[in-house]
């Protein structure tokens, strides 16, 4: 269903053997997401598009200006002052404003270690922990995420990362309860981010699919 011909009609600027790379593992990892029909691998694709930045980003970009921190981050840094210790310092920022939540302790590298990564951007030691023990009981793959979540960065273990997502969330249902697609898309991006965040280059982005399956 997803093939690298899809791939290069949706994502041409990334070249053909990237293509060809996530389109076999992006193939691979929506049946373990239970994503059977067209219609739902079109929204699948459009999703981790925009998440993705069209299958070029699959780390967090925690390298900020200290301007751009307190915009960013309004709350956790009101002022200039409050953000430039951590204004070029990804680690110290990582650790800032994830640790003690999503699983992450306080006082650890979690923020850091377990920042967004794969074309979904999974975030937090809960998260890493909840997909490895669905790759394991899924896939039937033992590794241990958290000891090397930089896999979340390969076509193989981003594409599964993504499929799981989509599986715990299920949001094949959420897309075959909605059959008009401008909604179904809208509902979509409601699960991932709990809003209407880029909903229009989501839409964008779910339309090129379509037309890329043909």
């Amino acid at each position: 269903m997803i093939t690298t011909d899809v791939f290069r009609k949706l994502v041409p600027a990334i070249g053909i053997e990237n293509a060809a790379r996530w389109a076999s593992a992006m193939e691979a990892a929506r049946k373990h997401a239970g994503i059977t029909k067209k219609r739902e691998a079109i929204h699948w694709l459009g999703q981790m598009c925009h998440e993705s930045g069209g299958f070029k980003t699959f780390e967090e970009n925690l390298n900020y200006k200290a301007e751009r921190l307190t915009k960013v981050w309004p709350k956790r840094f009101p002022t200039i002052a409050d953000a430039t210790p951590f204004a070029g310092n990804p680690k110290a920022l990582g650790n800032k404003v994830y640790n003690g939540r999503m699983g992450n302790r306080l006082g650890s590298d979690d923020g850091w270690y377990f920042r967004g990564r794969g074309p979904k951007q999974i975030t937090g030691r809960d998260n890493y922990t909840a997909f490895g023990k669905w790759l394991n009981n899924h896939v039937g793959d033992p590794t241990d995420i958290r000891l090397q979540p930089e896999l979340l960065t390969t076509s193989q273990y981003g594409s599964l990362s993504a499929a799981w997502f989509w599986d715990k969330n299920k949001i094949n249902a959420a897309i075959a309860a909605n059959p008009n697609d401008e909604k179904a898309c809208e509902v979509v991006t409601q699960i991932i981010n709990g809003g209407r965040i880029g909903f229009a280059e989501r839409w964008i982005w779910t339309k090129r699919a379509q037309a890329a399956f043909g």
